[in-house]
């Protein structure tokens, strides 16, 4: 898992430090939970080194049912979405704004078209 943080650090050190992206979305399968802290501990530090400029939304799947969490892992500027099931209900529909915004509210929107 901190291979994975890694990477993904360096993507957002390149695209979000240089001031070239308003806000970010992460897409994985795994539900946070402790096995993955690799991942997400220094995740969590990063985003909150960037003082809430940027909004951040963790969309997932693993558990397969609807769950929205706003100010994940007490941060202000994260949400996490989780998917349903596959080919059970319609597909998730995502809208990022290009506001700039740093508020996920204002950034982030999810329709689950039922």
């Amino acid at each position: 898992m901190g291979e994975q943080f890694e990477w993904a650090k360096q993507m957002m050190d390149k695209h979000v430090v240089n001031n070239d992206t308003l806000s970010v979305v992460i897409f994985g399968h795994a539900f946070p939970r402790r096995v993955h802290d690799a991942f997400f501990k220094p995740l969590k530090r990063y985003i909150r080194d960037l003082e809430d400029d940027i909004p951040f939304m963790y969309l997932n799947g693993d558990y397969h049912f609807y769950d929205f969490e706003k100010n994940y892992m007490g941060l202000q500027n994260m949400q996490r979405v989780q998917v349903e099931f596959g080919t059970i209900n319609p597909p998730l529909k995502v809208a990022v704004s290009v506001s700039g915004d740093p508020n996920w509210e204002k950034t982030f929107s999810h329709d689950r078209m039922l």
